[in-house]
């Protein structure tokens, strides 16, 4: 089988790439890369992006309009991770990272990319209520995994309503990690399943922020909930 790493800073690349042949050497294998995208649209490369804007001259909204044809162009004709192609996602406290307008996006990108009956195995930080939007807007509290956590109940929610059966928890910490004006934060460890029989593959790249639906009836504290 092969890895691939998805980063969207230069320096993070950069480092992983360096390391790839020390990692190899080390375990006998060689079998990983890594692309420059967004995890919340892992179908444009951002590399081949860059090339293909090299040889336009683009200014003004005319420019911007033609930038967004020449994405949607290879999002189609060269996706960095095509539909169905990827046995198992796994990902460290990544997702809260993501803007919240595109949180639903990514959970619809990760469904788009795994085989079915594939798995995402996903460990992030959850919140207890709702993040208001004056930590949103607290740099500090972003990087530092605080901000952009969703809450408990809809991170779990957003996996099933993105066609994932079964989503199970594998680990959640009974302790908080931090509380801040009240809400806890702790970490959670996800397995969601791409269920084969759910055939939605394609993605909207324009979708609406995770809808507030009813909090999960189950305990969530229960490790054999969902």
């Amino acid at each position: 089988g092969k890895i691939i790493g998805v980063d969207m800073t230069d320096d993070m690349l950069a480092l992983a790439r360096d390391n790839a042949s020390v990692v190899a050497k080390n375990i006998g294998y060689h079998n990983d890369e890594f692309r420059k995208g967004r995890i919340q649209d892992l179908a444009l490369d951002f590399e081949q992006f860059d090339e293909a804007l090299t040889d336009h001259s683009l200014s003004g909204l005319k420019g911007y309009m033609e930038a967004e044809q020449i994405a949607a162009r290879l999002r189609s004709e060269s996706p960095m991770i095509p539909s169905n192609s990827i046995d198992v996602i796994v990902s460290n406290c990544v997702l809260n990272l993501i803007d919240s307008a595109a949180k639903q996006q990514m959970f619809a990108e990760l469904f788009r990319v795994l085989k079915n009956g594939g798995r995402a195995v996903i460990s992030d930080i959850v919140g207890s209520d709702d993040v208001p939007g004056t930590m949103q807007q607290n740099p500090e509290l972003w990087s530092g995994c605080i901000s952009g956590s969703l809450r408990e109940d809809r991170f779990f929610r957003a996996f099933a309503d993105n066609g994932f059966d079964p989503v199970r928890i594998l680990d959640r910490a009974e302790k908080p990690w931090r509380t801040v004006n009240e809400i806890e934060f702790r970490s959670v460890t996800v397995e969601a399943v791409k269920d084969a029989t759910n055939q939605k593959t394609e993605t909207n790249y324009f979708m609406p922020e995770i809808s507030t639906k009813p909090k999960l009836q189950a305990d969530s504290r229960d490790p054999g909930c969902c």
